[in-house]
């Protein structure tokens, strides 16, 4: 099975729009001509956005890769900071949802409140250690999708960029920064899992969740993509 069909058919559900577009960018490609010239090309970085300089060893002008350079990664840079703020807005929710569950425990230990609040926080972690792994998934998927469109680009314009692109990717904040960022949260909820007795490792979390928690996991997902179309309608 092709790559393509592959993620669109491993995507979480309800966050298909904002993943890397590879089967766009993969059409757009097919628009360009496949070039046979000898052609060199350097990356450089305005505002953390990618540039492309093409230039051909004859001294002619290529065009076509040119044309490539300024729409096709365009294109590509939309795509990726839709990914980018996606991954932020849900990271931060899971962020925020724990804090206020921390506050909220302070401000009732002792009350008669206190257990039934317990309890309701215990299934709050459980659901916000779910989205850590989508999350966690998700980062991957993406990953693997930048590394295969930016080979198929190599491919079909003869412009050997993957080498220059590929480290500035890492550093996009679905990637390396927010795998950083995950593995803390991650630490985070463990800690207060432990204050409210939760047992169930993150990771390891039983997928067979009951009626109640998928409707309250549902929920959450909802309240998420809502900001992220905010985002994405702002984009």
């Amino acid at each position: 099975m092709k790559f393509g069909k592959q993620l669109e058919r491993h995507k979480i559900r309800g966050w298909d729009a904002f993943y890397v577009d590879y089967n766009g960018l993969k059409r757009s490609l097919k628009g360009y001509p496949k070039s046979g010239k000898n052609l060199s090309a350097s990356v450089s970085t305005a505002g953390g956005r990618l540039e492309r300089d093409v230039s051909s060893s004859d001294g002619a002008s290529p065009r076509d890769a040119v044309k490539v350079s300024q729409e096709w990664v365009a294109e590509l840079q939309a795509s990726i900071d839709r990914t980018n703020e996606f991954f932020t807005s849900v990271a931060d929710e899971v962020e925020s949802r724990l804090v206020a569950g921390q506050d909220e425990l302070e401000q009732n230990k002792g009350s008669d409140f206190e257990l039934q609040l317990r309890r309701h926080l215990q299934s709050m972690i459980g659901q916000l250690q779910a989205t850590l792994q989508d999350l966690t998934h998700f980062s991957a998927a993406n990953h693997t999708a930048l590394y295969k469109i930016l080979k198929k680009h190599d491919k079909q314009t003869s412009l050997a960029l993957s080498k220059q692109l590929l480290p500035q990717i890492l550093g996009e904040t679905f990637n390396e920064p927010g795998k950083v960022r995950l593995e803390e949260l991650q630490r985070r909820l463990e800690r207060f899992g432990g204050e409210l007795g939760v047992e169930n490792s993150p990771w390891a979390l039983d997928r067979g969740e009951n009626t109640l928690a998928q409707v309250a996991r549902i929920s959450f997902f909802l309240g998420v993509i809502s900001m992220a179309l905010v985002v994405l309608a702002v984009l």
